[in-house]
């Protein structure tokens, strides 16, 4: 045999192997200790890139668990932080809202007093029986009581009985 058609290959324990190339450049076989270690390798190659795939299962596993827990814990701490910001601030808001109509009600209430008051002197003083009372500048006093009270009209209505019709539209 020639250098070129004789090959040595050291084998994983350790040994020296010649194998002759007869065929044009070709191995002709591998010698049995070669093959018991080819099929070990390939054995421990298969057993490996297993474990390596339950492993990645397991990582992914646990990162969803810890991902997700995290969430929840997070979500449940801050949707209760939340939730008593809201209620704080719908309290404060409410009181405002409620403190806004009971003084805008006593505007009014108080205008409306004060103009029912300036009727009810006028007639005493005159000596004028309701309904038939007729208040002198009442478009002014009307207008003053309107501003004051903050609301768009005021509307005087007297109960008029039907007997009572004839001398109340005189």
């Amino acid at each position: 045999m020639s250098q070129d058609e004789e090959r040595g290959v050291i084998t994983e324990d350790g040994e020296y192997s010649v194998s002759s190339r007869s065929d044009g450049g070709h191995h002709r076989g591998l010698s049995t200790k070669q093959k018991a270690a080819q099929d070990e390798r390939a054995t421990r190659a298969k057993q490996e890139s297993q474990a390596i795939l339950y492993l990645r299962w397991i990582v992914f596993f646990l990162l969803i668990v810890v991902g997700t827990t995290f969430a929840v814990l997070v979500s449940h701490f801050f949707r209760k932080q939340q939730v008593d910001q809201f209620e704080g601030d719908f309290r404060y808001y409410a009181r405002q809202v409620a403190d806004r109509f009971n003084s805008q009600l006593k505007r009014t209430l108080d205008a409306q007093d004060t103009l029912s008051t300036d009727i009810t002197s006028h007639a005493v003083g005159t000596g004028s029986i309701f309904p038939f009372v007729t208040l002198p500048d009442f478009e002014f006093k009307g207008a003053n009581a309107r501003i004051t009270g903050d609301t768009t009209s005021i509307v005087y209505m007297a109960y008029v009985d039907e007997e009572e019709r004839v001398q109340w539209e005189t």
